[in-house]
């Protein structure tokens, strides 16, 4: 049996994002299956980015990652900015867009078309957020 490689759906994010923003991307991960991820602490602490983050985690029950790496992994040097990855293969989108529009951008166009095309349908599956 081959190994394959799970995709990863990842919205990066900073906490300089309007907070509208923010709530309407994690209400989009979590729809999506999505990973929210930060690059850092706010000013160094965790309870300023808890702080920070409460009312985003209390509407939308939405977890999000911290890690630097992933911000260094795929370049990302803009926020907020779209990422489906396999393996060595990504597609990348940034700006203010929808996480379905970046979808169905990538399904279109990108390498993993197979896999955001899947993803769309299993979105429209679920109750609309």
């Amino acid at each position: 049996q081959k190994f394959l490689a799970p995709e990863y759906l990842y919205i990066f994010i900073s906490l300089s994002l309007d907070e509208s923003a923010l709530i309407n991307l994690a209400k989009e991960a979590k729809h999506y299956n999505a990973t929210l991820v930060l690059k850092g602490l706010k000013k160094g602490s965790l309870r300023k980015t808890i702080i920070a983050l409460k009312k985003i985690l209390t509407k939308t029950e939405q977890g999000i990652l911290i890690d630097p790496g992933l911000f260094n992994k795929f370049m990302i040097t803009s926020v907020p900015s779209i990422v489906l990855s396999k393996a060595d293969i990504s597609d990348q989108l940034q700006g203010h867009i929808s996480l379905r529009y970046a979808l169905e951008l990538f399904s279109k166009e990108g390498e993993l078309r197979e896999i955001a095309h899947n993803l769309l349908a299993e979105g429209v599956n679920r109750e609309e957020f």
